[in-house]
């Protein structure tokens, strides 16, 4: 009533045997690798951000003690004319501001610029990673009918309706 074609069976294991083999050294231990190297350069860009805002704690601090400086020196120059200590107040003040204003729009667009990087790069890479996916998986015919410039827009517009959504 059933009967099993052995040669057939045999076939269809080495068969899948081949399909896995093929999958997983050409695509997923590529694929495996790039995510790797890109967690590796998300991790520093992270560390990066992390020592950018160490820097603007410390800046932050310099700050603080620049104004406690401000008001001892305020203090001390108060006894001496009321005049001059709020003039030296006022020019401390603004320094020490506009110094921190400073730092903390260039950490910031440091950031900016860092994470733009980074996504332009990983958008890149994924754009290969499909196209290279693609050839590998559809083989020499496909290759033609690829067309990058497609997939690159297409992710763009994916992560387009993703930050605005």
């Amino acid at each position: 009533m059933f009967h099993l074609d052995w040669k057939l069976m045999i076939a269809q294991v080495i068969n899948l045997g081949i399909v896995v083999f093929v999958l997983w050294f050409i695509v997923f231990k590529p694929l495996a690798k790039k995510i790797s190297q890109r967690s590796q350069e998300i991790e520093k860009g992270l560390e990066n951000a992390k020592q950018s805002q160490a820097l603007l704690d410390k800046s932050q601090k310099e700050y603080l003690d620049v104004i406690m400086t401000a008001r001892e020196k305020a203090k001390v120059i108060f006894d001496e004319a009321e005049k001059s200590a709020l003039k030296e107040k006022e020019k401390i003040l603004l320094i020490a501001k506009e110094e921190s204003e400073k730092i903390s729009k260039i950490t910031k667009e440091n950031l900016l610029d860092e994470k733009e990087k980074i996504m332009k790069s990983a958008k890149k890479d994924l754009a290969d990673l499909v196209v290279l996916a693609l050839e590998k998986t559809l083989g020499k015919a496909a290759k033609d009918g690829i067309d990058k410039d497609l997939i690159e827009n297409s992710i763009r517009d994916i992560a387009n309706t993703k930050d605005n959504g």
